[in-house]
């Protein structure tokens, strides 16, 4: 097997069928083809930044929002086992909905049962939860914050849900930074990183 920029490549049949369970998919990516079908607040335009796998862009809900909510629309009907979110540090609550159709308002939750929630007590800005493996063509999250008085932005630079891809549909084409593998910390936010500093050469 070789292991190329955080993507285990492996080239033999019966190996493949071992390590099929340590390739982790994030399936809420631009690059897997997901797209936003819905914002409670804030520009349209910009929704895109919460999964281009950009943590240096953010998307901003308006400071009147009393529940910032996304939904991201999956490429297809996936397995999903963790979801997580990077954001602008503050206290509160991320809830997770996982569904197999969106009604005539896709905003209106209420009917709509967590999957799971986490809570954010020290504004760390990042909040994730796993849970059970959940098939389900859309993901909800919905933010809550601890301190509901007075208006302010609430900033999201990325979502990302997760599930399994067998390695035998493993893409060359497809960029690396939407695989992750044990080595580069399943149990973690997506790793940022950064371009190599090239030395100065004198002529």
């Amino acid at each position: 097997a070789a292991r190329q920029r955080g993507v285990i490549r492996v080239t033999n049949s019966a190996a493949t069928r071992r390590l099929e369970d340590m390739l982790n998919f994030n399936f809420a990516n631009l690059y897997a083809h997901a797209r936003i079908v819905f914002i409670s607040s804030g520009m349209e335009e910009n929704a895109r930044r919460m999964i281009d796998d950009n943590v240096a862009t953010a998307f901003e809900f308006a400071p009147t929002d009393p529940h910032p909510t996304v939904i991201v629309e999956l490429a297809d009907r996936e397995r999903l086992h963790r979801v997580s979110a990077i954001y602008k540090m503050e206290k509160g609550r991320m809830d997770v909905f996982l569904l197999h159709e969106l009604g005539a308002n896709p905003g209106d939750l209420s009917g709509a049962t967590p999957v799971a929630f986490a809570t954010d007590t020290d504004g760390g800005g990042k909040s994730a939860v796993d849970f059970d493996p959940h098939g389900a063509r859309y993901v909800a999250l919905r933010w809550t914050p601890a301190d509901a008085k007075g208006p302010r932005g609430f900033e999201v630079a990325e979502v990302s849900a997760f599930g399994e891809m067998p390695l035998s549909m493993l893409s060359t084409q497809e960029l690396p930074d939407v695989y992750a593998d044990n080595f580069t910390g399943l149990k973690s936010p997506p790793l940022v990183v950064q371009a190599p500093v090239l030395p100065v050469v004198s002529p």
